[in-house]
């Protein structure tokens, strides 16, 4: 398999061996949007992550597809024994569903025939967007101690659980499925609300699939646009420049 960078779609900056918070996203209506918290881990240079954070909110998350699994609601389009998915809640098992899900994106986009290629639960297309984790967590903390970040927040707070997810997540139904009221879960969905309420308007939820190798020169000049782009958010910028000082190094391994 081949070695391959992604591009985080909050910042344009190249991912290639960092850690990054994965969204699963699913079709609604004509766009792709959030369906679960993010799973956290380390991207594995080939279009999933790995060393995943197996915490109760992503086992949540796998529960539920286990379960859509089981009634028949999950469909995988192949069977592929290096990639395996069933019943078991293992981060083994959830990197299976991912590589699942990243094939069905790439012989779409090659082939365009999503009803045979990918990845379909609940009668919907599945994918993932992959952001960086540190500008993740940059926009949600940037958002948090904004205004407008702390009347969301107060709102959101009053919110029952049901709600809390309908407000944040598409396609409730779904949603819903692989979801469970927890502290860390309502947690999770509050900084999925407050990183969407900066990222909305900004970039799309469209799935990723793998992209081309950047060299250093390339990350050079992302850090440069990075940096232009996001020059009205200060915190943001720090997160630019901490991936200038961390990651650069990696882009000839």
């Amino acid at each position: 398999m081949g070695l391959f960078h992604l591009l985080c779609p909050a910042s344009h900056l190249g991912i290639v061996i960092e850690d990054v918070a994965l969204v699963l996203v699913a079709k609604d209506g004509e766009v792709f949007a959030p369906i679960a918290p993010p799973i956290r881990g380390q991207y594995d240079t080939s279009g999933s992550i790995e060393r995943i954070d197996f915490g109760p909110t992503t086992r949540q998350t796998l529960a539920g597809f286990t379960d859509l699994h089981a009634k028949r609601e999950l469909h995988l389009p192949y069977s592929d024994p290096s990639n395996p998915f069933g019943d078991d809640l293992s981060p083994a098992s959830l990197r299976g569903l991912l590589e699942h899900v990243r094939q069905g994106l790439i012989f779409e986009s090659v082939r365009g025939n999503a009803e045979s290629t990918m990845v379909r639960v609940c009668g919907r297309n599945l994918g993932f967007v992959t952001f960086l984790g540190p500008i993740y967590d940059a926009a949600v903390s940037m958002v948090r101690e904004s205004a407008a970040g702390e009347a969301l927040m107060d709102r959101l707070a009053n919110m029952d659980f049901l709600a809390l997810v309908e407000a944040t997540l598409a396609a409730p139904v779904l949603s819903r499925a692989l979801v469970n009221e927890t502290s860390p879960t309502r947690d999770a969905l509050v900084d999925l609300a407050l990183f969407r309420s900066w990222f909305d308007a900004r970039g799309s939820w469209s799935a990723d699939y793998v992209s081309e190798q950047y060299s250093s020169r390339d990350l050079r000049r992302m850090v440069r646009d990075a940096k232009t782009d996001l020059a009205r958010w200060p915190a943001m910028v720090e997160a630019v420049e901490a991936y200038e000082r961390n990651s650069l190094r990696l882009a000839d391994r």
